[in-house]
């Protein structure tokens, strides 16, 4: 399984003298999480991981929701091991707080309460020598125990919508033998490095779940089981779900088996605010093809799709396909080899702000026109199985 991580980057000490103690401190980049349907869902692909050498730390940072917050306390497995998590209930609106050692579960037993628009709060979680203890706003709200319970990193997310999380500081309390800050120096500064793609895998096959995917359409149509989303078509509709992270430059990939049969196509499109888009789509009455276009500003640069031919029925079994966006260029992929590259030789005729969202699914209708066939639903829906998808930010 991928994960994206959270790297701390060393920012400053707090020196007394050689022998004292020190504070090491991190910044953490801002990040925003959504739960639905009233049941909090932490988003296991960005934990916030702890580098204290001896577990002491203090988290900070502001939350903006317009209801309750949990925070989640997980060991190295992770928040889906097979340890206990401890898990932290702050409930502002109501002044409800707990702070419980369990399994992680949907299954809500606390009130919900929200406010009509989101608030915004500032939050410390601070761990010293096996207890916890949560500050709203500088005042005290929770503490507990934690009875020996190795803390290695935590989560966090709203009860239900959306919670943004800023101003994001970590704190390693009490480091021994602080280092001396160097001479200074008349040398260049080394450049800062390339920074580090942001990776955001969803991992149906291993249990991670829809999360913070939106389900747009008929939500009954798109199930996580048997290790796979299943992504349905009926007489009544069809389904699609949004990645709503915006993509400058990066990378969708996902293993996909589509659905088959005439009248219903399987979807994976870039869309962006400016109507620029790029489409790759696979008709059920024409498997062995991959049809590739895209749009400027509302605009078919495209006249016909670009059709990739498979030498397989696509339709049988899983294949990798990706759609990556450069600053100069955009990238078809089937299993790993590029089948298509549309380079930038206009900036008016080039889909560079096709990535605000990614919208994926099965759907009756084509971009591509009407030659789809009609679709029979008399043996049942036709489906799209999806065992991952993964987006990658290279910036």
């Amino acid at each position: 399984m991928f994960k994206k991580f959270f790297a701390f980057a060393i920012l400053a000490f707090s020196v007394t003298s050689t022998e004292s103690l020190c504070d090491e401190s991190s910044s953490i980049p801002n990040f925003s999480v959504t739960s639905t349907s009233r049941a909090r869902i932490y988003d296991a692909d960005i934990p916030i991981i702890l580098p204290c050498s001896n577990g002491d730390f203090e988290l900070s940072f502001t939350a903006q929701s317009n209801s309750a917050l949990f925070i989640a306390f997980a060991d190295a497995k992770g928040l889906y091991g097979p340890n206990n998590i401890i898990e932290a209930f702050i409930d502002e609106n109501r002044r409800n707080y707990s702070i419980k050692e369990g399994i992680v579960s949907n299954i809500m037993t606390q009130p919900l309460y929200t406010t009509n628009s989101a608030v915004s709060r500032n939050y410390i979680v601070r761990y010293a020598s096996g207890t916890i203890t949560i500050l709203v706003n500088n005042a005290v709200v929770a503490t507990a125990n934690t009875n020996g319970y190795e803390i290695d990193r935590l989560y966090l997310a709203p009860y239900v919508n959306r919670a943004n999380f800023s101003r994001i500081s970590l704190v390693c309390k009490s480091f021994v033998a602080c280092p001396i800050p160097p001479p200074t120096s008349t040398v260049s500064p080394t450049p800062s490095p390339t920074p580090t793609p942001q990776v955001y895998l969803y991992d149906f096959e291993n249990g991670s779940g829809i999360r913070d995917l939106i389900i747009e359409y008929c939500p009954r149509n798109a199930v996580v089981t048997n290790g796979a989303l299943e992504m349905r078509i009926d007489a009544t509709c069809g389904t699609d779900l949004i990645y709503n992270r915006k993509i400058v430059t990066g990378k969708y990939e996902t293993k996909l088996k589509v659905a088959k049969g005439p009248g219903v196509v399987t979807a994976i499109d870039f869309y962006g605010a400016s109507k620029d888009e790029i489409n790759l789509e696979i008709a059920g009455s024409s498997p062995f093809n991959i049809y590739t276009m895209y749009f400027a500003k509302g605009v078919g640069i495209d006249k016909s799709p670009t059709v990739v031919v498979s030498d397989v029925d696509l339709s049988l079994d899983y294949h990798i396909y990706a759609v990556e966006i450069l600053t100069d260029a955009i990238n078809w992929y089937l299993d790993g080899n590029i089948v298509r590259t549309l380079q930038k030789t206009d900036p008016n005729t080039f889909p560079a702000l096709a990535g605000d969202k990614v919208v994926f699914g099965v759907w009756s209708t084509s971009r591509f026109g009407n030659a789809i066939g009609q679709p029979n639903y008399t043996a049942g829906p036709k489906v799209a199985y999806m065992k991952w998808i993964k987006f990658t930010h290279y910036t």
